[in-house]
């Protein structure tokens, strides 16, 4: 695909030939189309689509977290973008056809610079309907500032449940996070995964993300 801003034709959006023109933020694009499939629906190519639609859907519901934690990624590309490319290479299964198998453990929702920070603690607890994250930020490594933001994604293995926060603010510096969740996002027995990064509204960057696995407590 080739990409450029052309001054004389402004811009693009149509069809020439084999040859396909558009307009992303206000770069014209150029790319061909693609060849006819002669077997559209072979074993990889059905794994393929399916996870497609799974990485697409996931980047959709926790779209507010990957726009900040792979806005470093987004050269040429959006943020979510960035994140479905990442998550089809790198987080599911193609063994085993029809469908492709998201291995959710080896999800990133954030890729960044900023040194990664370890989860310490982290509990899950239904009757105040919230998580609660610990980290150690005794000394800081490259990249970051006690002014960092905590960011957490959870997703609710037990229910096959992603979910943002709807409430919780701290900062790094605060070495804990307490965010909270919608009544029925977290049942005494729920295995809950945790991924937490950080974001630097200054410098708009962030941290791979850290993940935890808690057991959500009555």
């Amino acid at each position: 695909m080739a990409v450029g801003q052309n001054l004389l034709f402004g811009r693009m959006k149509q069809k020439i030939g084999g040859i396909v023109t558009s307009t992303w933020k206000g770069i014209n694009v150029i790319k061909s189309k693609p060849l006819t499939v002669a077997n559209p629906k072979t074993d990889l190519q059905l794994m393929r689509r399916s996870a497609l639609i799974q990485a697409v859907a996931l980047a959709r519901t926790i779209s507010a977290a990957i726009n900040l934690g792979f806005k470093e990624q987004a050269v040429f590309k959006s943020a979510f973008n960035a994140f479905v490319g990442y998550t089809l290479r790198n987080a599911f299964d193609y063994s085993g056809p029809p469908d492709a198998q998201m291995v959710q453990s080896n999800i990133l929702v954030s890729q960044g610079t900023i040194s990664p920070t370890p989860i310490a603690t982290v509990i899950s607890d239904q009757s105040s309907n919230n998580i609660i994250l610990t980290w150690l930020s005794l000394t800081l490594l490259p990249g970051q500032s006690n002014s960092d933001v905590p960011v957490l994604v959870a997703y609710n293995q037990t229910q096959s449940k992603w979910m943002l926060p709807i409430g919780g603010t701290a900062t790094r510096n605060d070495d804990t996070l307490e965010a909270d969740f919608t009544v029925g996002d977290l049942v005494a027995g729920n295995t809950v995964l945790c991924f937490l990064f950080f974001y630097n509204t200054a410098s708009r960057k962030s941290s791979d993300s850290a993940l935890m696995t808690s057991v959500v407590v009555a």
